[in-house]
């Protein structure tokens, strides 16, 4: 994974035309939060909320590099693995689901006015799925022989494809703030979008 971020990196920057550097460059570092869901084939998905953030380095003022970084929590029911099939949460589910990517985004910026803007991304990012549910452990100090536990299930990492919009405005020359909604493309999963998440975003510009 390691190796093919690097490649991608490389081939990203010798894309652009050696004159795009003569232009003015920023770095922006931001924080987004927001909703989030899931959205694949566990069992009553429910949406939970998000937490991401992004370093990125303007080439000129439409071309950037991004090092990004997303984390989604959400719960469903697990029929599969545990033995309890009753709720433990307010929503109804048995089990919580934490989503983490982080990656490199090509993007593209498009001012509108001296102080709005529009960009998009796209890139490769690391998907990593972690899963917490009930299980039944036997106990000989306990009334009847077992009690239950909270298991994380084997951890599932794989490649994954995020695209991300953004619409920012600038209060100051240095403060920025807006909206940012995105997903994830898993061709692992079926349906492939893995991740929805959209919230406020700030971003600070250097």
């Amino acid at each position: 994974m390691k190796k093919l971020i690097k490649v991608l990196f490389i081939i990203l920057v010798l894309s652009f035309p050696l004159n795009t550097f003569s232009q003015e460059r920023k770095i922006k570092l931001g924080i987004q939060s927001g909703w989030f869901k899931a959205n694949y084939y566990y069992k009553n998905i429910q949406p939970g909320w998000n937490i991401g953030g992004e370093a990125s380095f303007f080439i000129n003022k439409n071309f950037f590099l991004a090092a990004h970084y997303n984390c989604g929590f959400g719960s469903y029911i697990e029929e599969r693995r545990s033995i309890f099939f009753d709720s433990w949460n307010e929503k109804g589910n048995n089990a919580e689901l934490t989503n983490i990517n982080f990656g490199i985004l090509a993007g593209y910026n498009q001012p509108i006015t001296n102080r709005l803007n529009v960009s998009w991304q796209f890139g490769i990012a690391q998907f990593i799925e972690i899963c917490k549910f009930p299980i039944r452990i036997v106990r000989p100090d306990v009334l009847y022989g077992w009690s239950h536990a909270v298991e994380t299930s084997g951890t599932h990492y794989c490649v994954a494809f995020p695209s991300k919009f953004n619409v920012g405005f600038m209060l100051t020359q240095k403060l920025e703030i807006g909206f940012a909604a995105g997903f994830y493309i898993e061709p692992d999963y079926k349906p492939a979008i893995v991740g929805l998440y959209c919230g406020p975003q700030l971003n600070v510009v250097f």
